[in-house]
């Protein structure tokens, strides 16, 4: 059996490379991305198939929701988890809605390993939760694309984010 391959998307190095670490321990294909535009780069490049992106909510210049919908766009079977330790009026205003499935850190990764095969085990992938939220067929607008493009200038890359 091919391996899963999972995104992780999260500005601080030390989250992100506990993540890397942990889950390629446990036999998953992992990109990591320090940055909603690395995130983007990767989907684009990666030629295998991306099962899970696990992304934090709160980034530096976009939020984590935000790009996995603009990401959905070009891989529309793949799944999302996102992760936070901001307190639940901060996700809100993130774009975090309750269809989407969520970890709240600090997690174990137990509790993490269990969440991950649940939704890789389940039929619907992320694009059909953001369709529950906001209609199908909805597409990623102008203004999340010049932030990310923005996010892409900002220069920030794997083990810069302070």
């Amino acid at each position: 059996m091919m391996p899963y391959t999972i995104l992780v998307m999260d500005d601080e190095e030390s989250v992100r490379s506990y993540l890397e670490t942990a889950l390629t321990g446990a036999g998953y294909t992992v990109l990591a991305a320090a940055s909603g535009s690395i995130a983007v780069q990767l989907c684009a490049q990666f030629e295998g198939p991306i099962h899970l992106i696990i992304a934090d909510v709160v980034l530096r210049s976009i939020s984590g929701p935000d790009v996995v919908k603009y990401v959905l766009t070009m891989r529309p079977d793949t799944k999302a988890l996102f992760m936070s330790g901001h307190p639940r009026e901060v996700l809100i205003e993130q774009g975090l809605s309750e269809e989407m499935p969520f970890l709240a850190k600090p997690f174990a990764f137990k509790e993490l390993e269990g969440r991950i095969q649940e939704l890789l085990r389940s039929s619907t992938p992320a694009s059909g939760r953001l369709a529950q939220q906001e209609g199908a067929g909805s597409e990623p607008s102008k203004s999340l694309f010049a932030r990310l493009h923005a996010d892409s200038r900002g220069g920030r890359t794997a083990g810069t984010d302070k």
